[in-house]
């Protein structure tokens, strides 16, 4: 943690290993890339205190509102679907969307910004975001594969965790935490522009206080 630490200091994210001796540990954590330096930093210093919490586990993942934490007994840095472990988290329809007359068109809108989002992420290197704020009701969308995914395992990743996340339409809102990537969509912009990244690098604080940090742990 304490290698990773440094190398999210300079880039947001890192990856260690101690190989010798017996038992191996490899670990990996990045955040998303709409944090500025300093909110990544809280983030991560954040999964750091709650990741010894599934100690003598050999392996345990940690997803927060902006970055993702993970640490296992073998080499684990091109993995990018594990069905025992990917996961999709939806929320109940809000608001306007309880009138079921809106629920196709809102379908449509999640799965143009999940499209959009996953062709610009891929484009991009491994990070986007798209708005769609046309029609009654917005959609926002945000997609992060971990840098240790080259363009093809980044791709079935995102593919994989986009097609699960429409499910939850009608929904407010969806996550999607995958083994090599993270996908969510919402009603609310939850993501902050490179621009605002940068200027918020003089602040303290989440931009993403829009909703709670969520914790995952896998055993």
């Amino acid at each position: 943690m304490e290698s990773i630490q440094q190398q999210v200091s300079r880039r947001n994210w890192g990856h260690a290993a101690v190989t010798w001796p017996s038992p191996q540990v490899h670990a990996l954590a990045q955040c998303h890339s709409d944090l500025s330096t300093l909110d990544c930093k809280l983030c991560f210093s954040q999964g750091r205190v709650k990741l010894p919490g599934c100690l003598p586990s050999t392996a345990a993942r940690i997803f927060l509102d902006g970055c993702f934490l993970r640490y296992d007994n073998y080499s684990f840095l091109h993995e990018s679907i594990d069905p025992n472990y990917d996961n999709v988290n939806c929320s109940q329809a809000a608001g306007v969307l309880i009138d079921s007359s809106l629920h196709m068109d809102f379908r449509r809108k999640v799965a143009d910004v999940i499209k959009n989002v996953t062709e610009r992420a891929l484009g991009n290197g491994t990070f986007a975001t798209v708005e769609g704020k046309g029609g009654v009701v917005p959609a926002y969308a945000l997609a992060q594969c971990w840098n240790s995914l080259n363009y093809r395992e980044c791709r079935d990743c995102l593919v994989k965790a986009g097609s699960q996340l429409r499910t939850c339409a009608p929904g407010a809102q969806g996550q999607a935490l995958f083994t090599g990537c993270y996908m969510r969509y919402s009603t609310e912009r939850f993501f902050n522009t490179s621009s605002e990244a940068a200027d918020q690098g003089s602040k303290i604080g989440f931009n993403h206080s829009s909703t709670p940090f969520l914790f995952k742990f896998w055993f």
